[in-house]
This record gives structure tokens, sequence and C-alpha cells, in this order.
């Protein structure tokens, strides 16, 4: 098993040491400095879960079949989106301001999606980003915690295309509202939305 990780499908890193787990039937492991875990099991149907140890990112929760030696790749991608358009409510005697960021993503099948990055001017005119970040090679400092059934849009809905045969849109409208505890008097570019997607390959390994 090996556990990559990149941002808007920059170059993947391994994971580092104990920052990813991997279950693979009862078997829990934390990987090695190299991202790796190496399970022994018998042949036939294997129940797989990846996540990061922290609980920033979702579980990919999976089966795989196992007749030999097989070496599995599993890869979190983190997607700085754009947002549309920005709304800013701003309330100087609480010195907060509620900011909601509209967004659309064009990705088929899952993703998660996190609070958004905010870069923003304060009243004092300095420069500022909420939540504070901690690990410029992480998109989001707060966990994945929305899936994207949980944002309905007429765009999801079944598509007439081209042939006349219907189709599922990969359009998804977001509307995030976070409080930012200052007084937010421009928005920045390098504002976004953290969207997440996971996948995996499976292949034989020759011994």
């Amino acid at each position: 098993m090996i556990v990559l990780h990149s941002v808007d499908w920059g170059p993947p890193r391994r994971a580092r040491f104990a920052e990813a787990v991997v279950m693979v039937g009862g078997d829990v492991r934390r990987v090695s400095p190299y991202g790796e875990a190496v399970f022994n099991v018998r042949p036939g149907n294997q129940s797989v879960s990846v996540y990061w140890a922290d609980g920033r990112f979702p579980v990919l929760r999976t089966t795989v079949q196992v007749q030999q030696d097989t070496e599995m790749t599993v890869q979190f991608t983190e997607l700085r989106v754009r947002p549309d358009r920005v709304e800013v409510i701003a309330d100087n005697l609480a010195a907060k301001s509620v900011v909601t960021v509209f967004a659309t993503v064009n990705i088929p099948g899952e993703f998660y999606v996190a609070p958004p990055v905010i870069r923003y001017v304060d009243t004092g005119g300095s420069l500022s980003v909420h939540p504070l970040m901690t690990r410029n090679d992480l998109v989001s400092v707060m966990p994945y915690s929305l899936h994207r059934s949980e944002f309905s849009d007429s765009s999801e809905a079944d598509m007439v295309s081209l042939e006349g045969e219907l189709s599922e849109s990969s359009v998804t409208e977001i509307t995030l509202e976070t409080v930012v505890t200052d007084v937010v008097t421009a928005v920045l570019e390098g504002t976004y939305v953290p969207v997440l997607v996971m996948n995996y390959t499976v292949r034989a390994v020759a011994r």
C-alpha cells in the first residue's frame, strides 16, 4: 500500500511517517517514512480503509480482490477552487464578518468540501487569512466534512446530451458561509474553496 497526497493535481508526495493509517481486514498500520504499509493477507476479497491520522480527510473505503502479490496506491488530491463571487456582511460593533463564498465545481463522481480559506484586508489595512494556515502543503486546516451530495442544485439533474441520451451533469454549485472574527474590508485573490478527490489504483506485482 502506497499513500500519496497532492495539491491541484501537482506532483504527488508520499505520506510522511504515521501521517496516514491503513486498515486491511482487521489489521491496522500507520505508513512508514516512505508512505508505505505492507500487509500479509490470504487470497480473496479484502476490505481496505485509508485515512489521514489527524482526521482531516474522509476515509476511503473499498474492497480489493487479492490473488497474488498486489500493490495498491491511494491518492488524496486537494483542489483550490476559486470562488465565482464572495459576499461580505461586516459587523464593526461585534468585530466580526459573515463571508459567503459561491463556487462552481466541475468534477464527476464523489468529492468532499472543507470550509473556505479567506484571504482579506482588515480595517487596519493588514493582510490576514482565515482560518490560520499552519501547514503550507495542506489546503485546509479544517476537516473535509461536507460531501458533494449535501449541495443540491438543478445543474446536478440529468441532462440531455447531443446524442439525445440522458447523462448526469458533473457541475455542482457550492455555497459556503463562514464567520471571520475580524472586520473584513476587502476579500483578496487567493481565497478558495478546498475540494478533496480520492482515488486509487491496484496492480499485480510479479515476484
